[in-house]
């Protein structure tokens, strides 16, 4: 029924094709970037052939158009040429770069960077190294030998008013709380601390830090309440222009613009072609937001709540009607993005039920006074005030934080078997709904997966190091044994590492000569204390597997994994070695070495079959 209705409802809106072949359009081209050219010939042709197939010849034809011009927009986007003159914009600056804008497109900049500020205009005079990277819109670095400062315009201003105002809120409050109201209000995440950071990620309301579709909800209906429909609308857009015009508030501005103009010209306004509206105009300005995840994920739980909030909002009929508009909002809004945090992201506060009921309320509050301190930041009484009623309510919101995190456990680490089984569930559920009936079974299947999933049929060995940290995991059937040897500052390491692999037993520091039966027909042994470190020897049916550290040359630290009964082995496992998060990740898979012997010199693998 609800795939009938939703097929329904997108014949009758050709804007929703328009689009998804725009996005279409520029995957193609991306693949031929990636020069994946049959990828993108499958997804294209099968696209096509399906539309084709569904709707009239004149729509096609149309849609056909939209496909071309997703490809020229992509490629027009990425192949711009860059002059070794420039004139650019500086979005952000570290300690030996900058990030800045070059007609739309992020720039890196280099070289001479001295008294160079946020928000300024430059001309630039340097040389260009074309260096991809799709997921940002960033098209290589800039060299820069000179540069010439241009007037100082409205932008750079707005980048000055926020660090007075926040030096203003520093000397009112702590910098925690000055840095939440930065966040929150005007989304500027550099004042927030690491910390604070991984406490709305556990509580599951880390978009109330970055600027979005919520924030700009909030700002134009209290503005609506008090300046009108056209002035609300601008006052708006200058709120998107201050907060720095990111995809969330764009989409949501967009929206809201076209619901007030519906009803102005009296036309009807429909959800899903504003949302696609929104999408096509953003993606032809900056085409690679079709691998931006905040933009997806913005546009996935706006999609999730225009399709489910109302079906949730009745089966939650008997909560007070407060919380279940909310329940239901904070849920729709996941049924989408759930699915798309697996396969990106990874990671998920469980607390986000009870942490969008209890905070968002709290937020919304801090949304709207922040914004008043903002536009009164001159008149200290007015400005004193608001920071008062601010204090106050920052002093609730991080003790009902502390509560929640102290109930609710840490963030839930994800795969994309998790992502594709909801996808499977969701599916099923349509499928017995249209009367295929044997697709109540798919449920058992997915529960057979997860089973799969968490039970290691073959023992699999993990060797994980960072600068502070060493850790060798053991999984083995439905146990996960971390070993872990780290300095005082890297305890956080080992709490993100035994979430990561969900261990079930933690063994800190080990002292050498120390044996630990793991299982029935494994066991592990420390022996050998080497600068601190112990080396850890697996036997695992009667084949022992050393791990030791060695150290040759200065900054040269070398892990070498030993088979010693290695004669007549199968060479049919896999070794793995990943850089991510920071961690050097080595994996071997069913105990058994692909060759003698496996080196880890600085980042890179080296395999070699002589002994040491």
């Amino acid at each position: 029924m609800y795939l009938k209705l939703l097929l329904k409802q997108v014949m009758n809106k050709p804007i929703i094709y328009y689009t998804i072949s725009l996005i279409i359009g520029c995957i193609f081209s991306l693949c031929i970037f990636e020069r994946s050219i049959i990828l993108g010939a499958a997804i294209s042709a099968s696209f096509l052939i399906i539309i084709f197939c569904t709707v009239d010849k004149k729509y096609f034809i149309i849609i056909c158009l939209f496909f071309i011009l997703g490809v020229i927009d992509f490629n027009l986007f990425f192949n711009i040429k860059v002059e070794n003159k420039i004139e650019v914009r500086v979005k952000q600056k570290k300690d030996y770069y900058c990030i800045a804008n070059y007609k739309g497109r992020s720039l890196l900049l280099k070289g001479n960077l001295k008294n160079i500020e946020e928000g300024q205009k430059i001309k630039a005079y340097g040389n260009f190294q074309r260096d991809m990277n799709y997921s940002f819109g960033s098209i290589g670095n800039y060299n820069i030998d000179r540069y010439d400062k241009y007037k100082k315009d409205a932008m750079y201003y707005i980048s000055v008013i926020k660090k007075y105002v926040y030096k203003k809120f520093c000397k009112c409050l702590d910098k925690n709380k000055s840095g939440i109201i930065m966040g929150v209000c005007f989304g500027e995440t550099d004042y927030l601390s690491k910390i604070q950071k991984e406490e709305f990620k556990k509580l599951g309301v880390i978009h109330i830090i970055s600027v979005s579709g919520f924030h700009m909800s909030i700002i134009y209906k209290a503005l609506e309440s008090i300046f009108g429909i056209k002035i609300s609308i601008l006052m708006s857009f200058i709120y998107v222009i201050f907060t720095g015009a990111n995809a969330a508030t764009l989409r949501a501005f967009i929206m809201i613009a076209l619901l007030k103009l519906a009803n102005i010209v009296f036309k009807n306004y429909n959800s899903l072609c504003a949302l696609s509206f929104s999408a096509l105009i953003l993606i032809l300005i900056k085409p690679f937001y079709i691998l931006n995840i905040g933009f997806a994920l913005s546009f996935l739980s706006t999609l999730g709540i225009i399709l489910f909030n109302k079906k949730l909002s009745k089966i939650l009929y008997k909560l007070p009607e407060k919380i279940n508009s909310s329940l239901s909002l904070t849920l729709s809004a996941q049924f989408l993005s759930f699915p798309y945090i697996c396969f990106t992201i990874k990671e998920f506060g469980i607390g986000f039920i009870l942490g969008n009921l209890l905070l968002v309320p709290l937020y919304s509050i801090i949304i709207i006074l922040g914004n008043i301190s903002l536009m009164f930041f001159k008149i200290d009484f007015i400005f004193n005030s608001v920071i008062f009623i601010l204090n106050i309510i920052l002093t609730t919101c991080m003790g009902v934080n502390y509560v929640l995190l102290y109930i609710f456990p840490n963030i839930k680490y994800l795969c994309y078997i998790e992502g594709v089984c909801l996808i499977l569930l969701y599916l099923g559920y349509l499928l017995y709904n249209q009367g295929y009936k044997r697709a109540k079974y798919i449920p058992i299947y997915i529960v057979l997966i997860f089973v799969f999933e968490n039970y290691t049929l073959f023992p699999e060995i993990y060797y994980i190091s960072s600068k502070e940290s060493e850790f060798i995991i053991f999984n083995n059937k439905f146990n996960s044994i971390m070993f872990c040897n780290y300095n005082i500052n890297a305890s956080k390491d080992v709490i993100y590492i035994k979430e990561k692999f969900n261990s079930n037993n933690v063994i800190t520091n080990p002292i050498s000569d120390l044996k630990i039966n793991l299982d029935d027909k494994t066991q592990a042994k420390f022996y050998k204390k080497l600068n601190s470190r112990v080396d850890l020897q697996l036997n695992y049916k009667n084949r022992k597997y050393l791990f030791k550290r060695q150290y040759y040359k200065p900054y040269t630290k070398i892990l070498c994994v030993k088979n010693y009964n290695s004669i007549n082995i199968p060479f049919y496992s896999l070794c793995e070695i990943t850089n991510k998060d920071s961690y050097n990740y080595f994996k071997v898979t069913k105990c058994k070495i692909f060759f003698d012997e496996f080196l880890l010199i600085k980042n890179y693998p080296f395999c070699r079959r002589d002994k040491l």
